[in-house]
C-alpha cells in the first residue's frame, strides 16, 4: 500500500502548545500562507489514484479534508490520534521533561498503552495493505508511529520525528 498521509491543519491547542490527543478540536481558519500550501498539495496529489480516502473520528481532520475538497471522506477508527490521558489539555512541556516519552514512549502511561496504540496501527495497515493508493487526513503522533513503524517495524523512533500541520508524508506498506 502506498500510503499518502497529511496531518490536519492547525487548531487552537495546536497554537498553544497543548497536546490535544483524543479531544475533538476543530481547526483554526486558514490564513493564506496556508491556503497556499494546500494548493501545492493538492496539486501533489494530482498524481495518484486513491482507492480510500479516509479521515479519524476527529473533526480536525475532516475539516481538513473538506478544505483539500474530500467532501465524502470515510472516517475510520483506527487513524485516531494517540490517547495522552491526563497529559490532554496540557503543554507538550509537561509530557516531554516529565516522563521518558522521548527515549522510552513504552514507559508512560497515557490513556492508551504504546502497545494498544501500535496494535491499533498495525490492524490499519493489514486492513488496508490490499488497497494500491490510500489517502489519510491523519494527526501528528498517529502519523510519526507509521513512519517509526516504516523504519523500524516498532514505535520506539516515533518521537524523533516532527510532522507539522498540513504536511504531506509518503509511507510504503
Amino acid at each position: 500500500m502506498n500510503l499518502i498521509a497529511i496531518r490536519h491543519l492547525s487548531t487552537p491547542f495546536n497554537e498553544a502548545g497543548l497536546l490535544q490527543g483524543s479531544r475533538d478540536i476543530d481547526i483554526l481558519s486558514p490564513d493564506q500562507k496556508t491556503l497556499n500550501q494546500i494548493n501545492l498539495n493538492i496539486d501533489k496529489l494530482k498524481a495518484y489514484e486513491f482507492d480510500q480516502v479516509l479521515i479519524s473520528p476527529l473533526i480536525r481532520t475532516k475539516s481538513t479534508a473538506l478544505l483539500y475538497n474530500y467532501s465524502l471522506p470515510i472516517c475510520e477508527p483506527l487513524v485516531a490520534e494517540l490517547n495522552f490521558g491526563c497529559y490532554e489539555g496540557k503543554a507538550k512541556e509537561l509530557l516531554i521533561d516529565g516522563t521518558p516519552w522521548l527515549s522510552d514512549p513504552y514507559g508512560v502511561k497515557l490513556g492508551e498503552s504504546m502497545v494498544e496504540f501500535k496494535n491499533r496501527i498495525q490492524l490499519f495497515i493489514d486492513k488496508y495493505s490490499n488497497y494500491n493508493e490510500v489517502l489519510l487526513f491523519g494527526h501528528g503522533a498517529y502519523m510519526r508511529a507509521l513512519k517509526s513503524i516504516e523504519k523500524t517495524g516498532e514505535v520506539t523512533e516515533m518521537n524523533t520525528f516532527h510532522i507539522s500541520n498540513n504536511s504531506l508524508m509518503t509511507y510504503e506498506f
